[in-house]
């Protein structure tokens, strides 16, 4: 059971589509982590129109950033999350900088990320009063707005439209967040809370591209000609998901991937409803940290012998709980290494498999001295 992020994949996002509300996806160019890069408008559209709208965007993603982006001695570096610094790159790349913004809007309060809640949020003073800036999943945030924002102004908020662009771009293998803002009722020394976060506007949907690792294809093959079963449990969209698994050559089609909901919808009904959804998954996306867990066992239930793959806090209960917890030497959390049996030193998915390998040779060694013995 592998986590994709750091595992699968290289764990190096880069926002490659800018998408606004009725408007064609806007692409950016640029690699890793340096802030060189200029926005490509499909033919047609006028950058001068959507300027505002695209520093709000940029504002918000670097508002609601737990990241740090520097550059010394000529080069690039930064501390955070994939996700964060890839957002605080596109920003710069678009004149917006990390300073810059603190300096103007000084920060009243936060929200963390947290896998559960699936969103990210920052209150700062704005000269009209405190105003909020979120980033996360795009259901998350869209059951959060009132209003998009469109080169004519911000109009009344077309969900299933921006469902569809999302959909589109996770389809393309791309992970998908959405940015939003909006003034808060907010006092000094108040809670600042998800119930704060609503009536806002939608500024946009960020594309982001992580590629797969190029030795996983051959890696997940070999298990497969070894009779192991290799699965994906990812907090992605299905789609995302489906993409990577597709890249990978883990599945094909969208009757191996099982969602959350799914997931949540079997564990009310019965535990054997529960165990035929986990049989039948290769992909497992848009899952909550204990939902892992309960995959894990499940599995174990019908016979399997498992072993997860994991890098963060949230996956250290389904380290502990597999036969063999894995966890991420380079990439991985503390508690996540603490909690596993074994610390994979580079982070590959193939040094997994070599490691099985090498275990299968040591242990038909082992039978073939006390068969020789008997």
């Amino acid at each position: 059971a592998s986590d994709k992020t750091g595992t699968l994949t290289v764990n190096q996002l880069t926002v490659r589509r800018l998408q606004l509300a009725r408007q064609p996806a806007w692409a950016l160019t640029g690699e890793g982590l340096r802030p060189e890069g200029t926005w490509v408008l499909p033919q047609g559209a006028m950058r001068e129109l959507h300027e505002p709208i695209l520093q709000r965007l940029c504002q918000a993603a670097v508002l609601a950033n737990e990241a740090s982006l520097w550059q010394r001695e000529g080069q690039w570096s930064g501390a955070g999350d994939a996700v964060d610094l890839a957002l605080l790159v596109m920003a710069h790349k678009s004149g917006v900088t990390q300073p810059a913004c603190r300096e103007h809007f000084a920060q009243l309060d936060t929200i963390a990320y947290e896998s559960e809640a699936r969103f990210a949020a920052s209150l700062n003073q704005y000269p009209e009063g405190p105003r909020a800036s979120v980033k996360g999943a795009v259901e998350t945030v869209l059951a959060m707005c009132e209003r998009m924002a469109c080169a004519d102004g911000d109009l009344p908020l077309q969900a299933e439209l921006l469902r569809e662009q999302a959909e589109a771009l996770a389809a393309a293998g791309f992970r998908v967040l959405a940015l939003a803002q909006g003034p808060v009722d907010w006092a000094p020394g108040a809670s600042f809370s998800a119930h704060d976060l609503q009536g806002l506007t939608l500024l946009g949907l960020v594309a982001l591209s992580d590629p797969p690792r190029p030795e996983v294809r051959e890696a997940i093959a070999a298990c497969r000609q070894a009779g192991i079963r290799v699965a994906m449990i990812t907090g992605d969209h299905p789609a995302t998901a489906l993409a990577v698994a597709r890249d990978v050559g883990l599945a094909e089609h969208a009757g191996e991937v099982v969602t959350g909901a799914e997931l949540a919808q079997a564990a009310r009904e019965d535990a054997a409803a529960f165990d035929a959804l986990c049989r039948q998954g290769l992909v497992f996306a848009r899952t909550e940290p204990r939902q892992k867990l309960a995959i894990v066992e499940s599995l174990q239930r019908q016979g399997h012998f498992v072993a997860v793959t994991g890098d963060g806090v949230n996956d250290a209960p389904a380290l502990r709980a597999a036969q063999v917890g894995v966890a991420m030497g380079l990439g991985g959390a503390d508690v996540a290494r603490e909690s596993a049996a074994l610390v994979v030193a580079d982070d590959h998915f193939s040094s997994i498999v070599a490691g099985i390998e090498e275990g299968r040779i040591a242990y038909a060694n082992v039978r073939k001295v006390i068969f020789l013995l008997i």
